[in-house]
């Protein structure tokens, strides 16, 4: 009876809450391929897109090649202006001439200096 009492007492009068029903699917299980599903944030990017850049530094003459053209490898795609090129190959031969000369000057002296010793 203490039991009973107590529950009573402890009772507000109001009705225990109704517990919310939740659907139930029964269904058979089969082994079979799983399809999983990924949701990523991102950009989609042409596959056959690159960016293209010269290898130095230059002036740019022309542009041959047009946004969305086809283009293969060895293409002109960017013309740049020759002459700076031209100028630095000039002065590159220019200073490979001085030293084959200086090279031959010191080997001159070289044997001009050990025919003397041997006089």
């Amino acid at each position: 009876m203490l039991p009973l009492l107590l529950a009573l007492a402890c009772s507000n009068g109001a009705p225990p809450p109704k517990s919310a029903s939740l659907p139930v699917v029964v269904g058979e299980v089969s082994q079979g391929p799983a399809t999983i599903r990924v949701t990523l944030d991102g950009e989609v990017l042409d596959a056959e897109e690159a960016e293209v850049g010269a290898e130095v530094a230059g002036t740019v003459l022309a542009v041959p090649a047009r946004v969305g053209q086809s283009v293969s490898k060895g293409d002109e795609v960017i013309l740049l202006d020759p002459r700076p090129f031209r100028i630095a190959l000039e002065q590159a031969d220019a200073l490979r001439m001085a030293a084959e000369a200086d090279v031959a000057v010191r080997s001159a002296a070289l044997d001009r200096a050990r025919a003397s010793q041997l006089r």
